[in-house]
């Protein structure tokens, strides 16, 4: 058995008197904290009391410089970069909304087109051979959207930018983690389902162009080896040539009414898009600034969200710019036309559709930046006056004309007759 050992009195008294001065020391801290009545005091406690000051305020602003710097490389480093590249993922997929949109365009595009079943055999293969382009790129796009979606994946210190998740990060369940992770690739894969519908739409209208294009060369076909004046005088001839040029009168009104259609969803499109790229240029521009913050994995992020990005603007540029240039050849194909063998009616007709046809239409972002992105033809009056001369007759028309002989329409018809009648000449 250890025997118990005991303090002596002395012990005791100096034991105590250790607990009395750290307890005067601790109370003099606590002095700074509570509210004291205006006393004098000996300059060496003054001097005590002010280093204890100085020592609280430095260890007071040095946790709130650190936290401040904490806070501040968190913002610049994840809310800056992380949190608008995401927006303006959220923001593409928002196109979503005009969903109705997208269908009631392509419920117009199938009922103003046709079937390509009538085109020739050279313009049959250039057709499925730019329709096979465009399958290709939509495939390696959506491969390369998946991509991306998956390298915007945040990891590491990019979480941190989720602050709500970050918070709740010990008490959620870790399958919300795994729906989290895959929301990045269905937001990339639905952020491109909009501009692929467009560009299979665009195509085919594209496709239906080259249709009418060949139906407009062979217009006076078979008649070659007959006289202007001869087939001028022929019934048949001339029926055949209305009956021909009322299919150039539909397909153009249809194609204006498409292009309308398309137009007006582009332009309701048009906020969606503003609101996505400037949050695309200042993420830009905050990984640009703030470049020596972030990772190697980063840069690889940013290079593959802007590749697939840019990839989308470049197709619809050249899609735009094709669809443009063979819109403008409807005039030119009409213009070389055999029109001198057409009678006053059919001749009428053929004018109005060359009105028609001239006047391009254009999708603009302001009134003095515009888009190149010419989208087919505008609907005007003239396109009016068609549809009324070939839903009367060629005996009303005639009538019509005989009536009023020296309108003003009269006058700018003789004009364009005059002038065409130029131009064969010269050639």
């Amino acid at each position: 058995m250890s025997e118990r050992k005991y303090l002596s009195g002395t012990q005791k008294r100096k034991l105590k008197l250790q607990y009395e001065q750290e307890l005067a020391k601790c109370r003099k801290v606590t002095s700074f904290f509570t509210p004291q009545p205006s006393t004098s005091t000996s300059n060496n406690s003054t001097g005590e009391n002010e280093v204890i000051l100085k020592s609280v305020k430095n260890s007071a602003g040095t946790s709130c410089n650190n936290y401040s710097l904490t806070v501040t490389d968190t913002i610049d480093e994840n809310m800056i970069k992380d949190e608008a590249k995401q927006i303006s993922l959220v923001t593409g997929s928002a196109l979503l909304w005009k969903q109705p949109a997208l269908k009631r365009l392509d419920t117009e595009c199938r009922h103003y087109t046709r079937d390509l079943n009538g085109a020739t055999e050279n313009r049959t293969q250039l057709i499925q051979k730019e329709a096979k382009y465009v399958t290709v790129f939509v495939k390696v796009h959506l491969l390369l959207s998946l991509i991306t979606g998956c390298v915007l994946i945040p990891v590491g210190k990019e979480r941190k930018f989720q602050l709500i998740l970050t918070f709740l990060e010990d008490h959620h369940l870790s399958i919300l983690d795994v729906f989290y992770y895959i929301m990045f690739p269905i937001y990339a894969l639905l952020s491109v389902r909009l501009p692929h519908g467009l560009l299979y739409l665009v195509s085919h209208a594209k496709f239906n162009v080259y249709v009418c294009l060949d139906f407009i060369q062979d217009m006076c076909s078979h008649y070659d080896n007959k006289d202007d004046n001869e087939l001028l005088e022929s019934k048949e001839y001339q029926d055949v040539i209305r009956e021909r040029l009322i299919f150039v009168v539909t397909k153009t009104q249809n194609l204006i009414k498409v292009t309308n259609c398309v137009s007006d969803i582009c332009t309701e499109m048009i906020p969606a898009v503003v609101i996505s790229g400037f949050l695309m240029g200042l993420s830009a521009m905050s990984f640009a600034y703030l470049g020596d913050f972030f990772g190697h994995w980063c840069y690889f992020q940013n290079f593959v969200w802007c590749f697939t990005t840019a990839s989308v603007l470049i197709i619809y540029t050249h899609c735009g710019q094709t669809f443009e240039n063979v819109t403008g050849k409807i005039f030119d194909v009409l213009y070389e036309t055999r029109w001198t063998s057409f009678d006053r009616s059919n001749r009428k007709i053929f004018l109005l559709t060359l009105m028609a046809i001239q006047e391009p239409r254009k999708l603009s972002f302001t009134d003095t930046v515009s888009c190149n992105y010419e989208l087919g033809v505008q609907s005007d009056s003239s396109a009016a006056r068609i549809q009324a001369d070939v839903a009367t007759g060629p005996e009303e028309v005639s009538k019509r004309e005989a009536e009023v002989p020296n309108t003003q329409f009269e006058k700018e018809l003789d004009r364009r007759n005059m002038d065409l009648n130029k131009g064969h000449r010269r050639e």
